[in-house]
Protein backbone atom coordinates (compact mmCIF):
# COMPACT_ATOMS: atom_id res chain seq x y z
CA UNK A 1 0.00 0.00 0.00
CA UNK A 2 1.37 3.41 -1.00
CA UNK A 3 1.47 6.29 1.39
CA UNK A 4 -0.16 9.50 0.30
CA UNK A 5 2.03 12.54 0.13
CA UNK A 6 1.14 15.40 2.38
CA UNK A 7 -0.05 18.42 0.51
CA UNK A 8 2.46 21.24 0.41
CA UNK A 9 -0.18 23.64 -0.83
CA UNK A 10 -0.69 26.57 1.51
CA UNK A 11 -4.18 27.03 2.84
CA UNK A 12 -5.74 30.39 2.31
CA UNK A 13 -6.79 32.55 5.23
CA UNK A 14 -10.61 32.83 4.96
CA UNK A 15 -10.40 36.46 6.11
CA UNK A 16 -8.38 37.39 3.04
CA UNK A 17 -9.74 37.88 -0.48
CA UNK A 18 -6.57 36.60 -2.10
CA UNK A 19 -2.90 36.15 -1.43
CA UNK A 20 -2.47 39.87 -2.10
CA UNK A 21 -3.38 40.59 1.51
CA UNK A 22 -6.57 42.51 0.75
CA UNK A 23 -9.09 42.42 3.57
CA UNK A 24 -12.20 40.58 2.41
CA UNK A 25 -14.84 41.92 4.76
CA UNK A 26 -16.18 45.43 4.06
CA UNK A 27 -16.31 46.32 7.75
CA UNK A 28 -12.62 47.20 7.44
CA UNK A 29 -12.55 49.49 4.40
CA UNK A 30 -9.36 51.28 3.35
CA UNK A 31 -9.09 54.89 4.40
CA UNK A 32 -10.67 57.30 1.92
CA UNK A 33 -12.69 54.64 0.12
CA UNK A 34 -16.03 56.13 1.16
CA UNK A 35 -15.31 59.51 -0.44
CA UNK A 36 -13.95 57.82 -3.58
CA UNK A 37 -17.09 55.69 -3.87
CA UNK A 38 -19.38 58.70 -3.42
CA UNK A 39 -17.49 60.59 -6.14
CA UNK A 40 -17.55 57.66 -8.59
CA UNK A 41 -21.28 57.08 -7.99
CA UNK A 42 -22.00 60.75 -8.70
CA UNK A 43 -19.72 60.98 -11.75
CA UNK A 44 -19.96 57.56 -13.39
CA UNK A 45 -22.69 55.52 -11.67
CA UNK A 46 -22.93 52.57 -9.32
CA UNK A 47 -21.51 49.94 -11.69
CA UNK A 48 -18.25 51.88 -12.08
CA UNK A 49 -18.18 52.41 -8.31
CA UNK A 50 -18.45 48.65 -7.72
CA UNK A 51 -15.63 48.05 -10.21
CA UNK A 52 -13.55 50.66 -8.39
CA UNK A 53 -14.12 48.97 -5.02
CA UNK A 54 -13.18 45.54 -6.44
CA UNK A 55 -9.93 46.93 -7.89
CA UNK A 56 -9.08 48.99 -4.80
CA UNK A 57 -9.82 46.35 -2.15
CA UNK A 58 -9.72 42.93 -3.79
CA UNK A 59 -13.19 42.18 -2.38
CA UNK A 60 -15.60 40.02 -4.34
CA UNK A 61 -18.56 41.40 -6.28
CA UNK A 62 -21.07 40.73 -3.49
CA UNK A 63 -19.00 42.52 -0.83
CA UNK A 64 -18.25 45.40 -3.19
CA UNK A 65 -21.88 45.82 -4.24
CA UNK A 66 -23.04 45.78 -0.62
CA UNK A 67 -20.45 48.43 0.22
CA UNK A 68 -21.45 50.68 -2.70
CA UNK A 69 -25.17 50.26 -1.95
CA UNK A 70 -24.62 51.93 1.43
CA UNK A 71 -23.86 55.20 -0.35
CA UNK A 72 -26.47 55.15 -3.12
CA UNK A 73 -29.60 57.28 -2.90
CA UNK A 74 -32.57 55.01 -2.07
CA UNK A 75 -34.68 54.49 -5.19
CA UNK A 76 -32.01 55.97 -7.46
CA UNK A 77 -30.95 54.37 -10.71
CA UNK A 78 -27.31 54.03 -11.76
CA UNK A 79 -27.13 57.74 -12.56
CA UNK A 80 -27.67 58.52 -8.87
CA UNK A 81 -30.82 60.54 -9.60
CA UNK A 82 -33.76 59.69 -7.37
CA UNK A 83 -37.24 59.26 -8.88
CA UNK A 84 -38.35 62.54 -7.25
CA UNK A 85 -35.41 64.43 -8.78
CA UNK A 86 -36.08 62.82 -12.16
CA UNK A 87 -39.75 63.92 -12.05
CA UNK A 88 -38.75 67.46 -11.05
CA UNK A 89 -36.24 67.65 -13.91
CA UNK A 90 -38.94 66.42 -16.31
CA UNK A 91 -41.31 69.12 -15.09
CA UNK A 92 -38.66 71.81 -15.59
CA UNK A 93 -37.84 70.59 -19.10
CA UNK A 94 -41.54 70.57 -19.97
CA UNK A 95 -41.97 74.10 -18.60
CA UNK A 96 -39.02 75.50 -20.59
CA UNK A 97 -40.10 73.75 -23.81
CA UNK A 98 -43.61 75.16 -23.46
CA UNK A 99 -42.13 78.62 -22.88
CA UNK A 100 -40.30 78.25 -26.21
CA UNK A 101 -43.58 77.44 -27.99
CA UNK A 102 -43.24 73.67 -28.21
CA UNK A 103 -46.24 71.44 -27.58
CA UNK A 104 -45.28 68.78 -25.05
CA UNK A 105 -47.32 65.59 -25.05
CA UNK A 106 -48.16 64.00 -21.71
CA UNK A 107 -47.75 60.47 -23.00
CA UNK A 108 -45.45 58.86 -25.49
CA UNK A 109 -46.96 57.97 -28.85
CA UNK A 110 -48.55 54.56 -28.82
CA UNK A 111 -48.72 54.43 -25.04
CA UNK A 112 -52.02 53.13 -23.70
CA UNK A 113 -53.98 54.95 -21.04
Amino acid sequence: MQKRKKSTKKTRDPGRASNSGAIRHPSVAPEGLESEVRRVIADEGAVKAIQHVVRRTGWGLRESKDYVDQYRTPGADDSGISPEERARIGDLVTYFLEQQGYKVLDKKEGEKE
